[in-house]
C-alpha cells in the first residue's frame, strides 16, 4: 500500500479500475437512454462511457467497470492524484427519444454513439439541423416534417 503519492512518482504501468454502478434522481425530462461519461484530467484527450441504458430511466443501473492504465507516473499525475478529481457526466434524452427503433442499436456501437453524442453537445456548431433535432425529439411528426 502506499502512504503517499509521491511514491509513486517514475513508477510504469499503473492500473485502477473505475465502477459506476447507478445513477439516482434523473428528471422525467430526460430519463431516456441515460449514459455517463468520464474523463481524467491527466489524460485530457480521452473521454470514456457507460453503454447507452435502452429505455425509460430516472434511476438507472448501470453497473459498469473499466480498468485504466497509467503509462507513467509523471509529476502532473502524482499532482493529479493527490489534489484532482475525476470528472462524471450524467446524460438522457426526454422521453420522446423512446418513441425511436432502438432494437436496431448493437452494444457496441452504443459507446461510440455516446461519444458522438457528447461531442455534439459540447460542439459550437450543430450537427443536424433543426428539423431533424424536432423529429428526434418527437416534437415534429415525421411524415409531415419538411
Amino acid at each position: 500500500m502506499v502512504e503517499d503519492a509521491e511514491e509513486l512518482l517514475g513508477m510504469k504501468n499503473l492500473f485502477f479500475k473505475v465502477f459506476i454502478r447507478s445513477a439516482s434522481g434523473l428528471p422525467k425530462a430526460l430519463n431516456c437512454n441515460p449514459f455517463v461519461t468520464y474523463q481524467f484530467r491527466f489524460d485530457k484527450d480521452a473521454v470514456y462511457s457507460t453503454p447507452e441504458m435502452v429505455g425509460i430511466a430516472s434511476n438507472p443501473g448501470f453497473n459498469f467497470e473499466q480498468v485504466h492504465k497509467i503509462e507513467e507516473i509523471t509529476p502532473d499525475v502524482v499532482k493529479e492524484l493527490k489534489e484532482g478529481s475525476i470528472s462524471f457526466m450524467v446524460y438522457g434524452y426526454p422521453p420522446a427519444r423512446n418513441k425511436l427503433d432502438q432494437t436496431s442499436v448493437k452494444p457496441d456501437a452504443q459507446a461510440e454513439n455516446a461519444f458522438q453524442r457528447r461531442r455534439t453537445m459540447l460542439s459550437k456548431e450543430p450537427v443536424i439541423d433543426a428539423n431533424e433535432e424536432a423529429k428526434i425529439l418527437g416534437l415534429k411528426d415525421n411524415e409531415n416534417a419538411e
